[in-house]
């Protein structure tokens, strides 16, 4: 069964999945520029969802940062970059990935090709008393 979910997976990631087209990301943009500690957001076609839909999202080059997640039928998530992100950054590109799950087996992977910045500027002063 384990091999069975890692082929879907791998599908599902390529783009061949036999399921309908719903939750098309109409947010971000391709190649959209986000700066890491700001906030973002997800929206997309919530059509074809069921009460039985979940979705997360994360950056396919690195999977160790759950960005969001929750019922797909919310249609619009938004999150905070974490604002060290290195491994990101020194990217061209990262795709953004959001993973759907009905009633806990994966249904649908939808991606998007995103940009990490760090922000630009001077560094806030803090004033310290002592």
């Amino acid at each position: 069964m384990k091999t069975l979910s890692l082929i879907l997976f791998y599908i599902g990631i390529l783009g061949f999945t036999g399921s309908a087209q719903a939750g098309s990301f109409i947010k971000p943009t391709k190649d959209a520029i986000w700066y890491t500690g700001s906030y973002q957001s997800v929206l997309f076609d919530t059509t074809n969802f069921t009460s039985a839909d979940t979705v997360t999202f994360f950056f396919d080059e690195d999977r160790s940062i759950t960005l969001g997640g929750g019922p797909a039928q919310q249609g619009n998530f938004t999150f905070m970059l974490p604002t060290e992100m290195p491994s990101l950054v020194s990217k061209d590109s990262v795709s953004l990935l959001g993973v759907f799950r009905r009633n806990r087996y994966l249904w649908q992977v939808l991606g998007e090709t995103v940009k990490i910045r760090k922000p630009s500027g001077p560094a806030k002063k803090r004033t310290v008393y002592v």
